[in-house]
């Protein structure tokens, strides 16, 4: 049978325009096909199924069968296009209006997007800064106090009821602006230090005079640069229930306090292992600090068209994970400051590096052979486990869903990538630089967050092939409604 034919025209890089051309005689044979199934069973009335005369089965059922067939060839037109140009489809087929009444060849056309064809990836030249790493005495004295000041306990004041500047206080409130509540201003059991200027300018000074038990209500004007814009010089009134006040005993910083936090024999021993535990994590810190740089480098190095199709998903996936990791704190866009297409235009630019840098990871992989072994995957699932004190089953059986082993993929393979990347750029070593805030908050908790989840450090890839074996639904003949 005769195969079918294509004319391919680029419509833009990331777009092609195919026209296929399926032979009269292969239409007649798929037709045939077809019209023999329909007459084994098909109901014609005044005949037994299976016994009507052949030319009265194409007489009632020609429509559906003309319907049928150029479906069916639309999709193994696809198809066939895909495999035999070497096409990389990200999006569903955009069929073009066609007319077919039967006779000649079936002739139709449809538009898709692609991958970009990135032939080379430019790194010779590129400069990536390196933080050393350094734990200076200073900032192991300024751990230790920090888990001393952890290890306080809390006793309630006995004898007094009058809160006064630096006591601790225990507090429930809710801050409402106009009679509403404001996003984020509800806190129960809050332990508030007075004079220690954690929360809103005026908050804690209004406590101060208040007795344990009290309920009340006060007003603090918010200051005009607070990082809530529609915050900014509003007056928001607190409704505050004052618990108790309390006293926070502090361990003195000895031999005693060393034991007491682990199996330490003394201070001096418990300082090395804190040393130890700090160079761990700024060690770690440094190298996702400079992996991040190396990406961006790359990205930056390596401008290439993305499909629409691709831009789009993933900014919308970008944007609903911002939304939701700020929701987390009582918080939305608009409280931050930012206007929608403020917000959107951040998550598109997350996207489109995001894209960029999986596909260049794809493409450097291509290139110098990086694959996955089982053997690498069982040691980094042995590793998962050991590291959060799981049963090794346990984390097996996490890993055994495809579309997660595809996940654990990527994230071996985005090493693998950024190994050899490493070896080829030019590494400059520079002094640690000061650590900017992850988060503004009011006040301060002792939150732990995870930041693993920068884009283009991002281990996970979107899906970026389209499976050319999906059901396409190609639109019906032109006048049928769907």
């Amino acid at each position: 049978m005769t195969d079918f034919s294509f004319e391919i025209s680029e419509i833009s890089p990331v777009e092609r325009d195919i026209k296929v051309s399926a032979p009269e005689a292969m239409f007649a044979e798929r037709s045939q096909a077809l019209f023999d199934k329909l007459a084994a069973s098909a109901p014609v009335k005044g005949f037994r199924a299976g016994k009507a005369p052949r030319h009265l089965v194409e007489k009632m059922y020609r429509a559906r069968v003309l319907k049928d067939v150029q479906a069916e060839l639309m999709e193994d037109g696809f198809r066939e296009a895909i495999v035999r140009h070497d096409l990389r489809p990200v999006s569903r087929p955009q069929w073009k209006p066609r007319e077919y009444a039967g006779q000649g060849d079936f002739i139709f056309s449809f538009v898709v997007q692609v991958l970009y064809d990135l032939k080379n990836v430019v790194i010779d030249g590129l400069t990536v800064e390196r933080e050393r790493v350094l734990v200076p005495d200073d900032v192991v004295d300024a751990e230790l106090e920090r888990r001393r000041q952890a290890a306080a306990v809390t006793k309630t004041v006995e004898g007094r009821s009058v809160v006064a500047d630096k006591d601790w206080v225990r507090v429930s409130f809710e801050g409402k602006m106009d009679g509403e509540p404001v996003a984020g201003g509800k806190h129960d059991n809050e332990l508030v230090e007075i004079g220690s200027n954690q929360f809103v300018p005026g908050f804690e000074e209004a406590l101060i005079g208040r007795s344990a038990g009290e309920a009340c209500s006060f007003t603090v004007t918010f200051p005009d640069d607070f990082r809530v814009e529609k915050l900014r010089r509003k007056d928001v009134v607190f409704d505050c229930t004052i618990h108790e006040i309390c006293e926070r005993v502090v361990p003195a910083l000895d031999d005693e306090f060393a034991k007491d936090m682990g199996d330490y024999a003394d201070l001096a021993q418990y300082r090395i292992a804190v040393r130890e535990e700090l160079e761990k994590f700024e060690t770690e810190r440094s190298k996702r600090s400079f992996r991040k740089r190396l990406w961006q480098k790359l990205v930056e190095a390596n401008s290439f068209p993305l499909p629409p199709v691709l831009v789009d998903e993933e900014t919308r996936d970008v944007a609903q994970r911002r939304l939701s990791e700020i929701a987390r704190y009582g918080l939305n866009p608009e409280t931050l400051g930012l206007k929608p297409e403020e917000f959107m235009a951040h998550a598109r630019e997350e996207a489109e590096n995001t894209l960029r840098a999986v596909l260049l990871r794809e493409k450097l992989a291509e290139e110098y052979g990086v694959a996955v072994s089982d053997a690498e995957r069982e040691a980094h699932i042995q590793k998962m486990a050991e590291e959060m004190n799981v049963e090794l089953a346990k984390v097996t059986e996490y890993y055994s869903a495809k579309e997660r082993l595809d996940e654990l993929d990527h994230v071996l393979k985005h090493d693998k990538v950024s190994l050899i990347l490493e070896e080829k750029v030019n590494v400059v070593e520079v002094d640690p630089k000061p650590a900017e805030p992850e988060h503004d908050h009011d006040h301060d908790h002792d939150h732990e967050h995870s930041h693993e989840h920068d884009s283009l450090d991002a281990a996970t890839a979107p899906k970026l092939i389209l499976d050319p074996n999906a059901p396409l639904d190609p639109p019906k003949p032109e006048g049928e409604k769907r």
